[in-house]
C-alpha cells in the first residue's frame, strides 16, 4: 500500500526575541507562507498571519506535511518528508526579517527562534539592511 500522498500535520510556533534572544518582543507580527518553491498556485500565498504574546511567542500554527511514513525510506520519486514554508517578521523599530525553507515534519512541533535587530535611533535605515534579516534554512538534503 502506497501512503505517500497521505498528509500529516506539523507544528510550527515563532519565538521572538532581541538582545540575542534575552528580550521577548510582543506584537511581532509574523506572516507565514508556503515556500516560493512549492509547485501549483499556492507559491508564496499566505496562510496565516499572527502576533506574539508577551513571551514573544506565537500560537502553535498546524501546517501540512507529508505523512511521517514518507520518512520511512529513502524517496524513489523525488518527494521530501517534509513541507517547506516561508515566514516574514516584522515590529516597529526593529529591521524586518524573513525565513525561508523552514522545514515542517508529520507530528513535529518546530519552534523557530527569531532575534530581531532594532533600527538606528532616528528610525533611518539608510536604505540599507544588516545582512543578517534574511535566514535560510538550509538547502534541500539529498534524502
Amino acid at each position: 500500500m502506497d501512503n505517500s500522498n497521505s498528509q500529516g500535520i506539523g507544528k510550527l510556533i515563532f519565538r521572538v526575541s532581541t538582545a540575542r534572544g534575552a528580550i521577548p518582543l510582543q506584537n511581532a507580527e509574523v506572516r507565514v507562507s508556503y515556500h516560493t518553491d512549492e509547485a501549483g498556485d499556492m507559491r508564496g500565498q499566505v496562510i496565516a498571519v499572527m502576533l506574539t504574546d508577551r513571551d514573544g511567542k506565537t500560537p502553535p500554527l498546524e501546517l501540512p506535511a507529508p505523512a511521517r511514513s514518507a520518512s520511512m525510506s529513502p524517496s524513489t520519486n523525488g518527494v521530501l518528508p517534509f513541507s517547506l514554508y516561508d515566514a516574514e517578521i516584522s515590529l516597529g523599530g526593529f529591521y524586518r526579517q524573513e525565513y525561508t525553507r523552514i522545514p515542517i515534519f508529520d507530528g513535529i512541533t518546530s519552534i523557530q527562534p527569531a532575534s530581531l535587530i532594532p533600527l538606528p535611533e532616528n528610525g533611518q535605515t539608510d536604505n540599507l539592511t544588516p545582512e543578517d534579516t534574511n535566514f535560510t534554512e538550509g538547502e534541500a538534503p539529498d534524502l
